[in-house]
């Protein structure tokens, strides 16, 4: 992004008050946080991912790819709340609304 974009993406953040658009957080190059279930977690911006996230993506490793992208400390998190396969399969949708995955551009 240039730095005209970043600046234009961060007036329309500041004249609405609204959360960022997912094109808005990767001129901006911010991190995203989302709600699951009472704990806040964070993904970093889409540009600050761990190489390791691409290279999962299009594998059927959804537990590999969900640890890389939050990280040893959050993952570590999410397990102390004991999921069932039912709440990482929620847990994984609430983290693919979040960081916009399946939008156009991502």
């Amino acid at each position: 992004m240039t730095a005209t974009t970043k600046v234009q993406a961060a007036k329309a953040v500041a004249a609405t008050g609204k959360r960022p658009s997912i094109a808005q957080d990767e001129a901006l190059e911010q991190e995203t946080n989302f709600d699951f279930r009472g704990t806040e977690y964070t993904i970093p911006a889409p540009l600050d991912m761990p190489v390791e996230v691409m290279e999962l993506a299009g594998s059927d490793d959804t537990v590999a790819m969900l640890k890389a992208l939050l990280g040893e400390d959050q993952w570590a998190v999410f397990l102390s709340e004991k999921p069932k396969m039912r709440d990482l399969l929620e847990f994984a949708e609430a983290i693919s609304e979040a960081a916009g995955f399946g939008e156009p551009g991502n």
